[in-house]
C-alpha cells in the first residue's frame, strides 16, 4: 500500500493509472468515495483532465487559465484552505452517511478497480488474438474481437459507439427515450436495449448483423437526395447489409455469427475473401492468396480462432489449399495432395 494516502479525486487519478492497486487501496478508495456523494463526479472529472493533460502540455491558453485559477484561490478565506479542516472535521461530519452511500455507490466503485472499464469520448482497441470485455457508461457490456477498434460518445439523448473496424458484441441495457446506436461507415444500427453483434468489413464497406435477443433497426444512408433504408431485424435473424443494395439474410445461424466470443468462427458458404477477412484477425502471420479467383471459392464449417494448422489443414483436407509460409504471411496455393504442418 502506499505510504501517503490519496486524499483528492486527483490523487487517486494519479493513484489508479499507476496499477497495482493492493486489496487496501481498494477498501481506501471504497472508504473515499463513500466518504461523500460527489466524489464519484470528482473522481470522473480527473480522469477526464487526465486524459486531455498531455494534449494541453505547453498550451498559452491553458497556462493562462492555470495562472488565473491560482490567484483566484490565494483570495479564499484562511479556513478554506486550511487542510486540517478538509482532513479532520469534514470526515466526521460525513461519517453517518457512509453506510447509507456505500450500498447505493457499490456498482459505481466497483468500476474504478476494474481496467475494463470505459468512459464517454474513450478508444478502446484490441489486438491480433485478442478478445476484450469492457463495461460502458451506461452499465452495457461490449466484447470486441481481435483486430478492432470502437470510440464512445455518450449524450443524455443517446448512446453512440463508433465501430471503426472489426466486431463487437453488444448486450445493451435499456433506457427509455435514450436509445443506443452503432455507426459503422454509412450505417447505423439503432436500439434500445438488446443482445447483437456487428461485423464491419471495411474494405467492402459491408456490415454483418445478427440479433440474439430483441429488434433493432439498421439504417443505411443514400447519397441521392439524402434519402435512407431502415430495416427491422429481429431474434435469431442475421442479415448481410453492402455498401449499396438491398439487405441479404444469412443462412448462418445468429448463435454461430456471434461464436467468435469462444474462439470459434462458423461459415455457411462464405466467400474465401471473407473467410480470410474473419479468421485474420486471430494470426500474426496473414493467410493471403496469389490468384484473385480463389477469392470467390465458397467455404463452410467451423475454424478455431488462432489456431493456424488447424485451419491450413481444414482449408487443405476440404478445399485442397496449400499453405506456404513466408517471412511476413502464409500463402495459399491450390493442391490437392495432403500436407501436414508441423
Amino acid at each position: 500500500m502506499f505510504r501517503i494516502k490519496p486524499k483528492t479525486a486527483a490523487e487517486w487519478i494519479v493513484r489508479l493509472n499507476a496499477g497495482q492497486i493492493s486489496d487496501n487501496d481498494q477498501r481506501a478508495l471504497v472508504r473515499w468515495l463513500t466518504g461523500r456523494p460527489d466524489r464519484l463526479k470528482e473522481l470522473e472529472s480527473s480522469h477526464l483532465l487526465w486524459k486531455i493533460a498531455g494534449r494541453l502540455d505547453g498550451s498559452p491558453t491553458a497556462q493562462s487559465y492555470l495562472m488565473r485559477d491560482l490567484e483566484e484561490e490565494r483570495r479564499w478565506p484562511a479556513w478554506v484552505r486550511n487542510k486540517l479542516f478538509r482532513d479532520y472535521f469534514l470526515p466526521v461530519s460525513v461519517a453517518a452517511a457512509i453506510v447509507a452511500i456505500g450500498l447505493v455507490a457499490a456498482p459505481q466503485i466497483t468500476r474504478w478497480l476494474s481496467a475494463s472499464y470505459l468512459w464517454n469520448g474513450d478508444t478502446a482497441r484490441t489486438n491480433l488474438n485478442q478478445i476484450a470485455t469492457y463495461t460502458l457508461p451506461d452499465d452495457s457490456v461490449l466484447t470486441l474481437a481481435a483486430a478492432s477498434s470502437v470510440r464512445i460518445s455518450f449524450t443524455r439523448k443517446q448512446r453512440l459507439v463508433f465501430l471503426d473496424r472489426g466486431e463487437g458484441f453488444f448486450d445493451v441495457r435499456h433506457i427509455p427515450g435514450r436509445p443506443f446506436i452503432v455507426t459503422t461507415g454509412n450505417k447505423r444500427v439503432v436500439v434500445t436495449g438488446t443482445k447483437f453483434n456487428v461485423d464491419y468489413h471495411q474494405s467492402e464497406r459491408a456490415i454483418e448483423v445478427a440479433v440474439i435477443e430483441g429488434r433493432i433497426n439498421v439504417i443505411s444512408h443514400k447519397q441521392e437526395h439524402g434519402k435512407k433504408d431502415v430495416t427491422s431485424v429481429g431474434t435469431h435473424e442475421v442479415f448481410l447489409f453492402p455498401a449499396s443494395g438491398s439487405a441479404i439474410r444469412e443462412p448462418l445461424s445468429a448463435e454461430h455469427a456471434c461464436a467468435w466470443r469462444m474462439r470459434k468462427l462458423y461459415f455457411d458458404d462464405a466467400t474465401l475473401k471473407d473467410v480470410l477477412s474473419s479468421v485474420n484477425r486471430y494470426f500474426q502471420k496473414p493467410l493471403v492468396v496469389r490468384d484473385p479467383q480463389m477469392e470467390k471459392l465458397t467455404i463452410s464449417g467451423m475454424f478455431q480462432a488462432g489456431d493456424i494448422k488447424s485451419v491450413l489443414l481444414s482449408l487443405n483436407d476440404l478445399y485442397g489449399l496449400k499453405g506456404y509460409e513466408t517471412r511476413d504471411k502464409w500463402l495459399l496455393v491450390q493442391d490437392k495432395q495432403p500436407v501436414r504442418y508441423n
